[in-house]
């Protein structure tokens, strides 16, 4: 299983999550967001050696981007050519699903099929769906509302990456490095409690 924390601002943050075992991290580039970071942002972790991906919520800013990042992270409605165009420019997709029942989670999880990563999110804690999910494929992630209390749950239905953010940090865009490692740690325990 593979960890993604989202919302990173500045390089030491990445450089901490992913020595604590991090796979990919997130840069919001929505400028709405209280986590927004810039391109640089992206180039200057992407130049350090650390899987980055840059989180866009809307076609126009993926199709206007530079696209440094590893993972180009789709925080809207996409249609499967999307997906097709960003892979041709030798890029993975993270394609995000709000959760919404599981009549529309299937559409859009058929017309995702081809992302990388499909990426449920569930705001009020995806903690609560997992039996609904769990059974969607092996390229599913789960976020929203995780922490330290629910991760055993989550682990337990063997997702394919994790993705957390507001939980980690002390203020929007900077992480606490104690919840930080509070956080690992309680991943390294549940995943030896179920394995």
């Amino acid at each position: 299983m593979k960890i993604k924390v989202c919302g990173i601002t500045r390089l030491e943050d990445a450089a901490m999550v992913t020595e604590l075992g991090a796979s990919i991290v997130g840069v919001v580039l929505d400028e709405l967001s209280p986590r927004h970071a810039s391109h640089n942002t992206i180039r200057e972790i992407a130049e350090a050696g650390i899987t980055v991906a840059g989180v866009y919520t809307s076609e126009q800013t993926v199709l206007s981007s530079p696209l440094f990042e590893d993972y180009v992270q789709l925080h809207f409605d996409h249609d499967p050519e999307l997906i097709r165009s960003i892979h041709e420019l030798g890029r993975k997709v993270i394609s995000v699903i709000n959760f919404n029942g599981i009549r529309d989670l299937k559409i859009k999880y058929n017309a995702y099929r081809e992302a990388d990563i499909i990426l449920v999110e569930y705001k009020k804690g995806v903690s609560s769906i997992v039996s609904q999910i769990a059974p969607l494929g092996l390229n599913v992630g789960y976020a929203g509302g995780i922490s330290d209390r629910d991760i055993e749950n989550i682990i337990a239905a063997k997702p394919s990456i994790i993705d957390v953010s507001s939980s980690l940090e002390s203020s929007p865009g900077i992480k606490h490095p104690g919840k930080v490692m509070s956080f690992f740690k309680k991943i390294r325990d549940a995943m030896d409690y179920v394995s």
